[in-house]
């Protein structure tokens, strides 16, 4: 039995890939507003909405400490996660976790597990190595039923919102409890292993699949071309995208 009620069950289907931005689809060009000062001009499509998984800038300082997502397939290393972390942003709410750079995903709606309109501190690998945040006391009586608890696959800190599932309009209007200015985005955890059983009536979990990468523009930002292309973090995105053949587009947003 799925730890959803019915009603939570039918807004998974608000998440259907199909209802999501193509970023083949999706059109930017950068040019100068200005030769002289050389800042930039983003002309994109008016909409678009995507769920996306920004890489931390703590993980491309330095190679002892890259991240996998940037030295291999990043879709293969999905499929290792049970549980992790992902962020859907649209033309009105455009507000990414992480670093400038990132990637635009493909989640099928049966991998959602659970969302929430403000950060919720999650580490998004778990599954892979021990997490001291795990709760190992399985016997109390609120939690015992929720087999995705049972299964180790949440922390503590996310056991209140284990039943709660918005659709990603109701995630962009909710009213956001702020204490940080990183709180201000929503955040989404879905299961990244495949063929698991989790929600009654619906498939097993499926591939998230890689669309493309993506590198963030503040417009508001005296930010010039030759600036971005000379950032460690394009460097490795840039890499990434040659090896396994991702296109990289650019986005307008801001990192919270």
């Amino acid at each position: 039995m799925s730890y959803l009620s019915n009603s939570q069950l039918e807004k998974l289907h608000s998440w259907e890939q199909s209802l999501f931005t193509d970023p083949k689809n999706f059109t930017t060009r950068i040019t100068n507003k200005n030769r002289n000062n050389g800042r930039l001009e983003l002309k994109y499509d008016k909409e678009f909405i995507f769920t996306t998984h920004g890489i931390s800038g703590g993980h491309f300082y330095s190679e002892s400490n890259l991240t996998p997502l940037l030295k291999e397939n990043p879709e293969s290393v999905f499929k290792k996660w049970d549980a992790m972390s992902i962020c859907v942003v649209s033309d009105k709410a455009p507000f990414f976790y992480g670093s400038s750079i990132g990637f635009i995903l493909g989640i099928p709606k049966q991998n959602i597990l659970l969302t929430s309109p403000e950060d919720l501190w999650f580490n998004n690998h778990i599954g892979t190595l021990f997490d001291k945040n795990i709760d190992p006391s399985i016997k109390e009586k609120r939690v015992k039923n929720k087999k995705i608890i049972n299964n180790g696959l949440l922390s503590i800190h996310v056991k209140e919102k284990i039943d709660k599932i918005l659709s990603p309009l109701e995630l962009f209007t909710a009213p956001k409890k702020i204490i940080t200015h990183k709180d201000i985005h929503n955040e989404v955890i879905v299961c990244g292993k495949p063929d698991v059983n989790i929600h009654r009536g619906f498939p097993k979990t499926g591939t998230i699949k890689v669309k493309a990468a993506y590198v963030l523009i503040n417009e508001e930002i005296n930010q010039k071309k030759e600036d971005i292309i000379m950032k460690k973090e394009y460097s490795y995105i840039s890499q990434i995208s040659r090896r396994f053949n991702i296109p990289i587009i650019f986005i307008p947003g801001l990192i919270k």
